[in-house]
């Protein structure tokens, strides 16, 4: 798989499902994967020196949300792989854009969540509900739930710390259900 449109299919395919965890301390994270969410997921709004994105990125555009970025992509104008990858910011999204897939979302077993995320307690601006993590030795994966916002985000990063947070240990794996 390797255009954004085959990227954006696969997405599609698990789109409208639910992820359901289970915390320690008896709490249940429920995750909706949107096909709102692909263009985030994915990394798109890191790529700024594109203009279609600069106007996503603008919260003051009421044109280009979500909706149409994917309408593009399906369409493959505007943003195709070519595009995408032409970006002088596509180094980086690169890591995650070449990982991205259904079943590289759908296997990764998060083992840690923190509720009530405060940024204010490691100087970070992320606006987030909670947030489901993992620690490996090439750094730590991290998705994000911006529900106000109806944003998802996968990350993959090296240097983060959580100081000041609760952390909870996810008791049980993620269910997968369709989401009505």
């Amino acid at each position: 798989m390797n255009s954004l449109y085959d990227k954006f299919l696969d997405y599609k395919q698990i789109a409208n499902y639910r992820l359901e965890y289970e915390l320690d301390n008896g709490l249940q994270l429920s995750v909706k994967l949107e096909l709102s969410a692909f263009p985030h997921l994915i990394g798109l709004h890191k790529l700024t020196d594109i203009p279609i994105i600069r106007r996503f990125n603008d919260p003051n555009d009421k044109v280009v949300r979500a909706k149409y970025i994917t309408q593009k992509i399906k369409q493959q104008k505007m943003l195709t792989e070519n595009s995408i990858r032409s970006s002088q910011k596509f180094c980086d999204i690169e890591d995650r854009y070449n990982n991205f897939s259904k079943e590289n979302l759908l296997s990764l077993s998060y083992t840690e969540a923190i509720v009530n995320f405060n940024p204010s307690k490691i100087g970070s601006t992320l606006k987030s509900e909670f947030i489901l993590f993992k620690k490996r030795m090439q750094g730590t994966i991290i998705y994000v739930s911006q529900q106000r916002f109806r944003r998802s985000t996968q990350i993959v990063t090296r240097n983060l710390s959580f100081t000041g947070q609760t952390i909870c240990t996810l008791q049980t794996r993620q269910s997968l259900k369709f989401a009505k």
